[in-house]
């Protein structure tokens, strides 16, 4: 057959980042595979294309397992197929190839005895599954829901909603923009690109060439953008769904940019096309942006929504005579309908009443069979004795860039976002004792419309509660209550649009029970951002010959050391009544400090000279006291705690943040 066919068989010498195990499983399907395609005489092109998807090693995953592994096999036969083959006929070469892979003793041996995972080929082949699970990578939802989906997306009233969530967008610009590094004369693509917002931020970063990937109407936005804003020969619009791509992208990209992250972080199942694009487009050692996500699970006890939603299902169905009609058999009915549909709000998280747990999804080495057919378990140990309505979840993207890492946080203890906050309501609520344990599991199944329908049970003590049919995309948005705000985007005009960092859920009166489970990461990630901001900045921290004084910069005194500041309302009194202060007490770089009358104040006046501007120094204390109030007061999440930074990471931070405030 070899000589036959020109087709080496010699698989057991390919190697993977599995090692020898990867290498001797390839060996054996490549040798089952031929054999089978001899039997049925397949030719080119299919003999070549199925051959070669079953003897690469890379596809070979010892961790994920046997089907993920023969999974990907056939996901690559499958779309490198020409668009003329007859994929029925491919269908039954690899259902053919797969079933006797899988009966094969010698593959099996190597699952067993070198992946250690004999369990996973042990029953009856899943044939269906694997095939499923291959041609599901490889298209986006059905006809119908995709007309759907992009038509709402192909609205600018849609896009502007995003665009005008200021914690989303200016998120993703800093992320990009401080990681000039991975974008400069780099390749780009950006999946799901809207209005192309996250190709143009790529493009002031330096970007050489950026895919942008659209297949709703907004293609003709992104063509008019590009040309208005002076980039249309940096800027290649691909009007196709990402899995319908063939010969639209030529080269493999060094960056992915995405913002497919649903509500949940799974409603839109956009994950599994940036899984496919990373697969096919991105080189090795590429970047994500973002390359992660952690979604957050916790119970939660809401008496009052819980009240809301019962009253609003029972407001006719309990009707007994509605004109001479019966109507109260379709309480129980309603009920469920109403249950059913995802709560999508805010709230606070006082409301919380066990400490979330997390589920990291790495887009970097994520399998698209892992966010198809999916369960999470989750165990809390219940903080209160109280009646648990339900789970509330959220998620944070993390860009992970080579200068710095960046969070973008929908979570409950941060600013309000567009995606808002999402809870799974039980039509009957659990009681749990302070303590307790409270187990269950989340299931998610994809359904039409290019979402998930969830499966919600949760136990504590015996008694169950479950909850089935929960639709990601039918959200209850009906108690939403945002703020609003105008703005002047032009000297003569105003626009109306929502204000996120104004719209605060209510406390309910209770104890805060729950601490945000990534307050660590965001303030590491935080003080990440600050410094490259501060070595980016051509100002020094140190004074320069010009005169210049970096917030932070330090002068001894006899009675101890003072720190530079910013603290305008006072520079502008200190300035404008000479009469409260002293007279001098030193001098500095040609400057006069001045103490003043009341030295209860903790400061000191440098005058204006030829070299600088007036400044306030602080005693050392005071200063970080004012520094850490500001950064507190101005972060995001607005709760962030800064004791735990140290006095050069505090400086860091601020003088980042005074010079954004600034717009340097």
């Amino acid at each position: 057959l070899k000589l036959a066919k020109g087709i080496s068989v010699n698989a057991a010498c390919v190697m993977s980042k599995d090692g020898s195990d990867a290498a001797r499983i390839v060996a054996a399907a490549s040798s089952v595979t031929l054999q089978v395609c001899k039997s049925i005489d397949l030719e080119d092109p299919l003999l070549t294309l199925v051959s070669d998807g079953f003897k690469d090693a890379s596809l070979v995953d010892t961790k994920a397992g046997a089907c993920v592994s023969l999974t990907k096999a056939c996901r690559r036969v499958v779309e490198s197929c020409p668009a003329d083959e007859n994929t029925q006929d491919l269908d039954y070469v690899l259902c053919e190839v797969v079933s006797a892979i899988w009966d094969d003793q010698c593959w099996k041996g190597h699952w067993g005895n070198g992946a250690g995972k004999a369990s996973d080929v042990s029953g009856r082949c899943p044939i269906r599954r694997i095939l499923s699970d291959a041609r599901s990578g490889l298209s986006y939802g059905d006809a119908a829901s995709n007309r759907r989906y992009f038509r709402n997306f192909g609205r600018l009233m849609t896009q502007a909603t995003m665009l005008q969530d200021e914690t989303r967008t200016g998120t993703y610009q800093k992320a990009i923009s401080l990681n000039k590094a991975d974008f400069q004369g780099k390749v780009v693509m950006d999946v799901g690109s809207g209005t192309g917002m996250l190709a143009f931020f790529a493009i002031q970063a330096g970007a050489a060439r950026v895919y942008c990937v659209e297949a709703s109407p907004m293609v003709e936005v992104i063509r008019e953008l590009a040309q208005r804003n002076n980039c249309a020969d940096r800027i290649v619009v691909v009007h196709h769904v990402l899995q319908d791509i063939r010969d639209e992208v030529p080269e493999k990209v060094d960056v992915i940019t995405h913002e497919t992250l649903g509500t949940f972080l799974f409603a839109e199942r956009g994950i599994e096309t940036v899984l496919v694009a990373r697969d096919r487009f991105l080189k090795p050692g590429g970047k994500l942006y973002p390359a992660q996500a952690t979604f957050s699970l916790a119970p939660f006890e809401d008496a009052a929504a819980y009240k809301s939603r019962m009253v609003k299902a029972a407001n006719l169905w309990t009707c007994t005579n509605f004109h001479g009609m019966d109507l109260s058999s379709m309480e129980t009915r309603s009920q469920l309908e109403f249950f059913r549909r995802p709560l999508s709000d805010q709230f606070h998280p006082d409301i919380l009443r066990g400490d979330a747990q997390t589920y990291v999804y790495d887009f970097r080495t994520l399998n698209l069979e892992e966010v198809r057919n999916f369960t999470l378990d989750f165990t809390f140990t219940a903080k209160a004795t109280c009646l648990l309505h339900g789970l509330a979840g959220w998620f944070d993207a993390h860009f992970e860039g080579s200068s710095c890492s960046i969070i973008l946080s929908t979570s409950p203890w941060d600013t309000l976002t567009h995606w808002w906050m999402t809870r799974l309501m039980m039509l009957e609520p659990l009681a749990v004792n302070k303590g307790q344990p409270v187990t269950g599991s989340i299931g998610f199944s994809p359904c039409e419309g290019n979402t998930y329908q969830c499966r919600l049970i949760m136990e504590c003590n015996g008694v169950s509660r479950e909850i089935n049919g929960l639709d990601l995309a039918d959200i209850d948005t009906a108690s939403r209550a945002q703020q609003n705000k105008i703005v002047q985007i032009t000297p003569t005009k105003k626009v109306g649009m929502i204000d996120w960092e104004a719209t605060r859920a209510a406390p309910s009166g209770d104890e805060v029970l729950v601490s945000d489970p990534l307050r660590e990461a965001k303030t590491a990630a935080m003080v990440s951002e600050a410094s490259v901001r501060a070595a980016t900045s051509t100002a020094t921290s140190s004074m320069a010959a010009a005169g210049t004084c970096e917030y932070g910069a330090q002068i001894r005194m006899n009675d101890g050391l003072y720190m530079n500041v910013d603290n305008p309302e006072l520079l502008s009194w200190a300035v404008q009544q000479p009469q409260a202060f002293h007279s001098p007490v030193a001098s500095l770089n040609g400057t006069t400090l001045m103490r003043p009358k009341d030295d209860a104040r903790g400061y000191v006046l440098q005058t204006s000279g030829a070299n600088a501007a007036p400044r306030i120094w602080m005693q050392l204390e005071l200063a970080l006291k004012l520094m850490r109030e500001f950064v507190q007061h101005h972060s995001n999440p607005p709760a962030l705690q800064v004791d735990k930074l140290d006095q050069e990471s505090l400086v860091r931070t601020y003088v980042a943040m005074k010079r954004a405030a600034a717009g340097d």
